[in-house]
């Protein structure tokens, strides 16, 4: 058996960093080869990177969230796989190539025509811009040793903390900086600004047949507590059967990539107007009772802090009901073909035989990637979820 520590490939043409989204597998975890052992967030994509060889994990080299550059070390793992070929790194090799690799760093920077600083090595290049300072900064930040170390950036930092602290109070305001789900979400959000062409629908969908199903639901003996916001959503699973484009994603060569079932996003609140996603992983396989527990139990991680967004969401819904929203237009976050938005309940007037009758209607917004789902294709989507929802009665078997 040999530990091996294996590098972030490159995932891309003139990558030089991404950022580790989240991990596929614990310390002690088996994983398989070619199996997705993390994931990796560039300008581009959300994506599962695979594991070079098959064992057992042994230990993180970095945490969640943190932004690392192309060919950092970023996990051991214990095989018995042979690691000639791979250029890999294994325990007894670690430490000489590392200060070889620092080193050849070191050379070529002092070799180079530009202004970059010769005395920073390459472990401090990569925690500065995990604290966001940039190369003109860097630049500037003096060095008690003879190389520049991360504890002088700490204290750099420190001191311009203090500073700014000091600007605020003298001119009126404060600086902080924004939590990490925050600036992970705003990633995704610039990205998805630059990549997708959105466009807008919306319908009235009648909200009374939710009611009254849900009402036999909440009285049938031993039935948890459900809301109309998880039987909605339940709904909206049924429809998207049928419309495999919100089951799909586009790639950067222009290929549809459709997969096998759905994985379904649901936007969560978190304290400090933060949001995460909850995700019900191949949603179209689970039976009613199933699906209201995994949905749950998924939103109640969410709500912890946990967000399980990854590459294979390709519907996400957003519910503002209880914030009295009733319209909005929601935005697409790649590779996500779309995002659904359900507005509060309000009554309409609804003619029936000369008889006017108030009835519970929710505006339903749905925002698309126009690159490759068109206004029909999104109408059909959104009239089927009306569809099934009128024949909730018809259709629906609860367990």
């Amino acid at each position: 058996m040999r530990r091996i520590s294996v590098q972030i490939p490159q995932i891309g043409e003139g990558l030089q960093e991404a950022r580790l989204v989240g991990k596929l597998k614990q310390v002690g975890e088996r994983i398989e080869k070619d199996e997705p052992v993390y994931q990796m967030e560039t300008d581009k994509a959300v994506m599962d990177i695979e594991s070079p060889y098959a064992g057992v994990i042994v230990e993180w080299l970095a945490e969640d969230d943190e932004l690392l550059p192309i060919g950092a070390d970023i996990v051991v793992i214990e095989t018995e796989d042979s690691v000639e070929d791979n250029g890999e790194k294994s325990d007894n090799d670690i430490d000489e190539q590392s200060v070889a690799k620092e080193m050849e760093n070191d050379i070529k920077d002092s070799t180079s025509p530009s202004s970059r600083r010769t005395d920073i090595p390459p472990k401090t290049r990569s925690y500065a811009k995990q604290c966001q300072v940039s190369d003109e900064e860097l630049n500037q930040i003096p060095k008690k040793g003879s190389k520049l170390l991360p504890e002088d950036i700490d204290l750099w930092l420190k001191n311009r903390s203090s500073n700014q602290e000091n600007a605020a109070e003298d001119s009126g305001y404060q600086m902080s900086k924004l939590s990490s789900s925050q600036r992970l979400l705003g990633s995704r959000l610039l990205r998805g600004s630059k990549q997708v062409v959105p466009a807008t629908l919306s319908i009235a969908c009648p909200w009374e047949p939710v009611l009254k199903r849900l009402d036999k639901i909440q009285n049938q003996s031993g039935q948890e507590k459900v809301s109309a916001f998880t039987l909605f959503s339940y709904v909206v699973v049924q429809a998207v059967k049928e419309h495999k484009s919100f089951q799909s994603t586009i790639t950067e060569d222009w290929e549809l990539k459709e997969f096998d079932h759905l994985n379904l996003g649901v936007a969560v609140a978190i304290p400090g107007d933060n949001l995460v996603l909850a995700v019900v992983d191949k949603a179209d396989t689970l039976s009613w009772g199933k699906y209201q527990h995994a949905l749950r139990e998924r939103i109640n991680k969410a709500r912890e802090g946990d967000d399980q967004a990854h590459a294979s969401v390709t519907l996400s819904l957003s519910n503002m009901q209880g914030f009295g929203v009733r319209d909005a237009i929601p935005v697409v976050v790649p590779p996500a073909s779309g995002t659904l938005f359900i507005g509060e309940v309000y009554y309409d007037v609804k003619i029936q035989e000369d008889a006017v009758k108030h009835e519970p209607v929710v505006n339903l917004t749905l925002s698309f990637d126009h690159r490759f789902i068109n206004g029909v294709g999104a109408a059909q989507m959104l009239n089927r979820i009306r569809e099934l929802v009128i024949s909730l009665e018809d259709w629906m078997i609860s367990d």
